[in-house]
């Protein structure tokens, strides 16, 4: 398997949105906008329907909690809403994870991060391995971070591998692994004197 690996340092423009999309006096309707749909509006019409429908159930199940990292970083379904994965949640997770190296890395936009993903996608929700870790390397980029990601699809062992290799702080699999098709995860891992930890934040 020949998988390549592209170093950003500059702003990644994607298929999806750039990252000045991020900037602060958009990030509120950009985060509402994406809670609810995707570019083609698949989420945004069954959040819709479920209102009119008063279907509180349901509602609940897509906005009653937010996902929690476990022993294995993030596992949920892809679909809409603070409890499965999707563009809105990845977004906040990556946020979340440069803020914390931001703290514990000094040298964080000097060595950067890594990032892989594997061949998941969920054609109702408009979830993507690949798209997932394209909005995590954005949002790294628009914080000045460097962004190492793999040009396609990667076992989870060339992410670690990666972070030592090239003496990155992080590293960053999006996979849910063994979990059924429709899930999704974010692993994330650390370089911390040799020993890779999962973070929980």
């Amino acid at each position: 398997m020949s998988v390549a690996l592209h170093g950003f340092s500059q702003s990644l423009l994607t298929d999806i949105f750039c990252a000045d999309c991020l900037s602060p006096d958009r990030s509120v309707w950009f985060c509402y906008r994406l809670s609810c749909t995707d570019f083609k509006f698949r989420r945004w019409s069954k959040m819709k329907e479920l209102v009119a429908e008063g279907n509180v159930g349901e509602l609940q199940k897509y906005f009653g909690s937010r996902m929690e990292f476990g022993t294995a970083g993030l596992r949920a379904a892809m679909g809409a809403g603070i409890s499965h994965m999707n563009d809105l949640t990845i977004i906040q997770t990556t946020q979340g994870f440069c803020r914390y190296l931001e703290k514990n890395f000094s040298d964080l936009k000097k060595r950067g991060v890594v990032i892989g993903f594997d061949a998941r996608a969920h054609l109702s929700s408009g979830g993507s391995s690949k798209r997932f870790a394209r909005l995590a390397a954005n949002t790294f980029i628009s914080q000045g971070v460097p962004v190492y990601l793999f040009s396609d699809i990667t076992p989870t062992p060339f992410v670690p591998y990666t972070v030592t290799h090239l003496k990155l702080c992080a590293g960053i699999m999006v996979t849910a692994s063994h979990n059924p098709k429709q899930d999704n995860g974010y692993k994330v891992f650390l370089n911390d004197l040799f020993f890779f930890i999962f973070v929980v934040f």
